[in-house]
């Protein structure tokens, strides 16, 4: 049986998403990159997830999410 529920805003639906794929996260950040497509499309990038206090995977995120844009605003 599916059961519904109504959001009150985009930003609730967005952090619903994590729950909706599976994955609840506890003491951890979830990183959703999202480009867009058009002013009212948007297509989602990559999803990445670190531990809180996980300092040793911040210069590989940060990479990660730096070519994203870079792709994202390149001609």
């Amino acid at each position: 049986m599916s059961t519904s529920t109504s959001l009150a805003s985009p930003a609730h639906l967005i952090a619903e998403i994590p729950g909706i794929l599976g994955f609840h996260p506890a003491n951890s950040v979830v990183f959703m990159l999202l480009k867009r497509e058009d002013s009212n499309t948007f297509s989602l990038g990559p999803v990445l997830r670190m531990d809180v206090g996980d300092t040793e995977s911040l210069p590989e995120i940060t990479s990660c999410i730096n070519s994203f844009h870079r792709l994202c605003t390149s001609g």
